[in-house]
């Protein structure tokens, strides 16, 4: 599932965990690497 979010606009979500070898590159530089 995707969300947009625009300027000023709340939404909830549900998380998911990241499988695998849980490396996340991206999120605007903000996590780069392997989640704990």
């Amino acid at each position: 599932m995707a969300v947009r979010f625009e300027p000023g606009q709340r939404h909830t979500v549900e998380q998911a965990d990241y499988a695998g070898e849980r490396k996340v590159n991206g999120f605007q530089g903000k996590i780069q690497g392997v989640l704990k």
